[in-house]
């Protein structure tokens, strides 16, 4: 079974790279395609004292009929002797014959792919003839055909098994452009209709974060746990679409490391561990309260909108403006004694910001009883 068809020369160059990092008493590596735009045989080759690709041009055509005729074969893998490498009698490839005339018969041949003009192209892998470097030992110390036969079989399943895990992190990343590209285009049409409010916008953008971190969770094999304030934070994002994925992704990592929990247990996400990825793309506070510099104010600035806004909820229903309503109403539900309690915290600070700002929190300071008892007190 060759590697995957249609291979192309970055993917070729991918290959090498990996081939050099992958095989113990890796020499040198010569891969030979198709090349679909010159229509003819091309080479990239690397060796072991060399991070660079380097590429060639055959320009011999006996050797370029002798590869085509190589790449007609059916066979996926092959021991072959240097001798027997026609390329390396050529006076294309002299430059490199010396560095390898000790060599000999560790020459592994894996025809990878099937190239442009449907035959398959060729990976060339040279190896240091020391069987100690896959760990054996010998009395020789020399590869035996039986250990040939299991490294060929590893080599070529680990190339396989790199070039899917590659095609599937492209196929993964341009599925997530093209989700990006939707996703923005739908907010786009939306807000030139003026179909939605900003407030519904912010609401389907918050949920949308909130279901990338609980996917990016899920993926690590953990259940993730939105705290009161993480919800909050999140809910007043109005930075870019594109950059949501990656800072979600950096959030749930970092929330990893720090709680390290058991596999399928709760991972708690915080809004200090959003606000590292987020908060630049987050304004402080509500619209028409930026002028308040003092990050002090915030977590009280917040309680108050959330009050708020529930008290209108609830008044919209037709309900009285009671603890356990207004409770209910909030964005993610607490009960009336954690309203009471929340408040007691922020007394101070929430009888600074209404003295400060009249007309912030209307209704709440109008209708809310436990608002008035801290403004009172």
């Amino acid at each position: 079974m060759p590697l995957h068809t249609n291979i192309t020369q970055i993917e070729l160059v991918d290959i090498l790279l990996q081939s050099k990092l992958l095989i113990p008493g890796f020499s040198k590596a010569y891969g030979f395609f198709y090349h679909p735009v010159n229509k003819e045989i091309s080479v990239n080759f690397i060796t072991e004292d060399e991070d660079k690709i380097q590429e060639l041009k055959i320009e011999n055509s006996e050797l370029r009929e002798t590869i085509q005729q190589l790449r007609r074969n059916k066979s996926s893998i092959e021991w072959v002797e240097e001798s027997q490498l026609p390329f390396e009698r050529s006076s294309n490839f002299q430059i490199q014959r010396e560095v390898f005339d000790e060599y000999r018969n560790y020459v592994l041949l894996l025809r990878i792919s099937e190239g442009a003009d449907q035959n398959r192209d060729l990976l060339y892998l040279f190896f240091k003839p020391d069987a100690s470097n896959f760990g054996l030992k010998s009395a020789d110390n020399k590869l035996s055909t039986e250990h040939k036969s299991i490294i060929a079989t590893l080599i070529h399943r680990s190339l396989l098994l790199f070039q899917e895990q590659r095609r599937q992190l492209i196929k993964e990343r341009e599925q997530f452009r093209a989700d990006f590209g939707q996703l923005t285009e739908q907010f786009q049409t939306l807000s030139r209709e003026n179909n939605i409010s900003h407030q519904r916008l912010q609401g389907q953008i918050g949920q949308y974060i909130i279901e990338l971190l609980q996917k990016e969770a899920t993926k690590m094999g953990f259940h993730l746990q939105m705290s009161l304030e993480a919800s909050s934070f999140i809910q007043q994002y109005q930075g870019s679409i594109s950059s949501i994925p990656n800072a979600a992704k950096q959030a749930v990592q970092m929330a990893q490391r720090t709680q390290r929990p058991s596999e399928g247990s709760l991972l708690k996400m915080e809004d200090f561990l959003l606000k590292i990825h987020f908060s630049e793309q987050i304004p402080p506070i509500n619209i028409g309260l930026e002028s308040i510099a003092d990050s002090r104010f915030i977590k009280t600035i917040q309680l108050l909108n959330r009050l708020e806004n529930a008290a209108k909820k609830v008044q919209s229903e037709g309900k009285s403006l009671s603890g356990t309503n207004i409770g209910l109403a909030m964005d993610v539900p607490i009960s009336a004694p954690a309203i009471s309690d929340a408040l007691r915290k922020h007394q101070k600070k929430i009888q600074n910001l209404c003295i400060e700002y009249p007309q912030e929190w209307t209704l709440i300071k109008k209708s809310f009883k436990p608002i008035q008892n801290v403004l009172i007190a």
